[in-house]
């Protein structure tokens, strides 16, 4: 018998800690008063196909162009991915119609990164 280490990957705390930080990464905006947020851990793998077939990219790339350039269509993008997210039947064309540089400027809209609590303890001075 040889005492090699098992094939199988050893789940640590630091492990799924990692594994719920991941799923934790995402995005919220408020607009017209209506939050809409969509974090990875709610995504299935129609909805991750269904956004880059309709938007043309990753969940992942649209949380960099939230952070990066937030214009009109990414701002829809994420309304209408959170709104299928919670069910509803709606296609992108018909968000982005309903969403102007008027309403935004009326509005005062916010877009948040959400991150992993862990992640925003470590920004904390008392901690």
């Amino acid at each position: 018998m040889t005492n090699r280490p098992p094939l199988q990957r050893k789940h640590t705390r630091t492990t799924e800690e990692n594994r719920n930080s991941g799923l934790d990464e995402g995005a919220r905006i408020s607009l017209d008063g209506q939050d809409y947020e969509v974090r990875a851990g709610d995504l299935s793998g129609l909805h991750a196909a269904r956004l880059r077939r309709e938007a043309g990219y990753s969940f992942n790339r649209l949380l960099e162009l939230l952070a990066e350039d937030s214009d009109l269509d990414v701002i829809a993008t994420l309304v209408w991915l959170s709104r299928i997210v919670r069910g509803e039947d709606v296609t992108l064309e018909s968000v982005l119609e309903s969403i102007g540089y008027a309403q935004l400027m009326d509005d005062g809209f916010t877009v948040e990164q959400i991150q992993h609590p862990e992640e925003l303890a470590d920004d904390d001075p008392e901690g």
